[in-house]
């Protein structure tokens, strides 16, 4: 297919346009919160970020940062974490309160867990699924995911989802996410292919650092690895009729949370992106709008590349605000405003 006929490919609500990125920067506020719940997991991932910070949290008091957040403008919600979502008690009522909040909601979740009650209650609230797939091959799968069985359980919530209406009653309401790994690498352009044939939205992310350093050499690939699988899965769009550019840390879309949303942790604390330590204060101690409108933040939305950072000079910061993925780079240590050095380009 010829490139001037093709379109950008449908993405979740999460993903903001320069205008809105540029917006929020000028005027301050939300457009989106991420939250990282006080429940426990029944995987053990081995590529997990998951700190643990705390289980106090109430429920009370995450509405309460939501209402906040909505105030200042935020219109999507992501439940990242800090475990597994569906595991959260009381999920079902923060999704309904998140709903009359008029908030659009994207709920990661590995299905492990899933029921097909939970499934129907999840339709008829119209929440963006985006379930955690890493491998077609069931070995493989088990092995990522720390737990003999995975595969098997995933792939059974999967067919359930698809026989109920998830991607077709709910149009571009059902996506994957993958982590890039040296053990998935060779598998992920057939992935995106099967993912693209059956409506399903994909999302593949580069691996971001984690400790013990030494398991997460076992998985990391070499960023000129991620730079030409990245190419690869634009080609596969093409034939699917779009196009976007390639860039860290998420195909097909990068990344720009750090200018326009925050993300609340268990114990309370407010992060700019919900896989960052890089605390911006604490929502039991003091207003969001205080901590959203405090001048680390406006310095933090507000960076520019150092001159003689590759970022200075690249198109992709001038046309999409790309600084790759500062959570990575927060977690090997480095300051919030260093360069990217995972970036292929």
């Amino acid at each position: 297919m010829k490139k001037e006929f093709l379109i950008g490919p449908p993405t979740l609500s999460r993903v903001f346009t320069s205008e809105d990125r540029s917006r929020c920067i000028r005027d301050g506020g939300l457009l989106g919160v991420a939250l990282r719940l006080p429940c426990q997991c029944n995987l053990k991932c081995r590529y997990c970020y998951s700190s643990k910070t705390s289980a106090g949290i109430s429920i009370e008091s995450i509405l309460s940062f939501c209402s906040q957040a909505r105030d200042l403008g935020a219109r999507t919600c992501s439940i990242v974490g800090d475990g597994e979502p569906l595991l959260f008690p009381q999920l079902n009522e923060l999704i309904s309160s998140l709903r009359l909040m008029k908030m659009d909601v994207i709920l990661y979740s590995n299905l492990i867990g899933l029921s097909e009650s939970t499934i129907d209650f999840l339709i008829d609230h119209e929440i963006t699924l985006v379930f955690k797939q890493n491998s077609l091959d069931e070995e493989k799968q088990d092995w990522l995911c720390g737990v003999k069985g995975t595969y098997k359980k995933m792939n059974h919530w999967i067919n359930m989802l698809m026989k109920k209406g998830y991607g077709s009653t709910l149009k571009d309401r059902l996506s994957v996410h993958t982590i890039v790994c040296r053990q998935n690498l060779d598998e992920i352009p057939a992935m995106w292919k099967k993912w693209r044939s059956d409506g399903v939205l994909p999302q593949v992310q580069q691996l971001s650092y984690f400790r013990p350093e030494e398991e997460y050499l076992a998985l990391a690939v070499p960023p000129g690895d991620v730079g030409e699988l990245f190419d690869e899965l634009r080609k596969v769009d093409n034939t699917f009729g779009y196009d976007w550019t390639p860039r860290p840390p998420i195909a097909p879309y990068g990344c720009s949370v750090h200018f326009t949303s925050c993300a609340l942790r268990t114990n309370g604390d407010v992060s700019i992106c919900g896989y960052t330590d890089k605390i911006i204060g604490n929502v039991l101690e003091q207003p969001l709008s205080e901590i959203i409108g405090s001048a680390e933040v406006k310095k933090m939305r507000g960076r520019t590349p150092p001159a003689t950072s590759k970022c200075f000079s690249c198109a992709l910061h001038a046309k999409h605000g790309c600084y790759g993925c500062i959570a990575d780079t927060v977690c090997r240590g480095k300051s919030y405003f260093d360069e990217y050095d995972q970036c292929w380009l």
